[in-house]
């Protein structure tokens, strides 16, 4: 896989909306200076929005790896999962807008 160009925090923004009109979903992105997805934004049935980091199980990977007989990076993305440590959360999405602009985690 060739590496990502980088995510603006406007585009990242506009993903994350267009994923919340059906209400829960889980938005994966890239860090800052990344070209893989680092982090995720969870966006719970109440509303509740939580970034975490993107984790890859090395027992799942592994699995793969046997399963397939090649581990790639977009296989990696295809089976990571919210981390468990809640980097930053908000109440709403727009909410959670404001505070992960002042995060500054994402490329501008």
């Amino acid at each position: 896989m060739a590496p990502r160009a980088p995510e603006t925090l406007t585009h990242l923004i506009a993903r994350l909306r267009r994923a919340v009109v059906d209400g829960r979903c889980v938005v994966p992105f890239q860090a800052r200076g990344m070209s893989h997805f680092t982090h995720v934004v969870v966006v719970d049935a109440d509303g509740r929005c939580t970034l975490r980091r993107w984790v890859l199980d090395p027992k799942k990977a592994e699995a793969f790896m046997q399963a397939n007989g090649h581990f790639m990076p977009e296989d990696a993305e295809a089976i990571s999962e919210p981390g468990p440590e809640v980097l930053l959360e908000a109440t709403g999405l727009e909410d959670f807008i404001v505070r992960l602009k002042a995060a500054d985690i994402v490329a501008t």
